[in-house]
């Protein structure tokens, strides 16, 4: 992968996206090196005040599904945190090929602009064995969630005018094409 240094080490990527206000981001989360793994365990983190937790899909390792996952703000889970536990029920460790994407995590920009780093969190244990139940030497390569603004709100030239077909009357029409822009727009007229 571009940008990373060749390691032994077990390498857990999270990709960088970049989205408008508003869009759906899916951050995928890939791995090297993941070879006779036993059972992992990890708080993934995000800024909730960037972007909101959507969901967990296109799950690609063995035993691993929605129920792996701690959504945040459900039960003890705090907001901007994700939980994931999996432990290999066939206890022979799994083996994945280098840059295979293991999951997704979707996400919703919120309003404002700004960047979330998706990463571990540095508080809580990131606990990873191998099938002799040793712990993994493993390295983060965290990813972003960057929210742009939409491209600018563009009146067309020119106005299509209708004139009033007589003096006093009340129909006539002004047709505008409007296009790009982000978010909600309200339009009033006065004459």
């Amino acid at each position: 992968i571009d940008g990373i240094a060749p390691t032994t080490d077990l390498q857990f990527i999270f990709s960088n996206e970049t989205v408008q206000q508003g869009d759906a981001a899916c951050v995928e989360f890939s791995v090297n090196n993941f070879d006779d793994v036993l059972g992992m365990q990890y708080v993934m983190t995000y800024d909730p005040t960037i972007i909101r937790y959507d969901s967990i899909r296109n799950i690609n390792l063995e035993q691993l599904n929605a129920s792996s996952f701690g959504e945040p703000g459900v039960g003890n889970n705090q907001p901007g945190e994700i939980i994931l536990s999996w432990f290999d029920q066939t206890v022979s460790g799994v083996t994945v090929t280098d840059g295979t994407i293991l999951y997704e995590v979707c996400f919703t920009a919120l309003p404002e602009t700004g960047t979330s780093a998706i990463t571990f969190s540095t508080s809580d244990a990131i606990e990873i064995i191998d099938v002799n139940e040793d712990p993994i030497v493993n390295q983060i390569v965290p990813g972003t969630v960057n929210i742009t603004t939409g491209p600018p709100l563009v009146l067309a030239s020119p106005a299509v005018i209708t004139a009033v077909s007589c003096t006093g009357g009340n129909d006539g029409a002004i047709d505008i094409a409007i296009s790009g822009g982000s978010g909600t727009y309200s339009y009033a007229w006065s004459f």
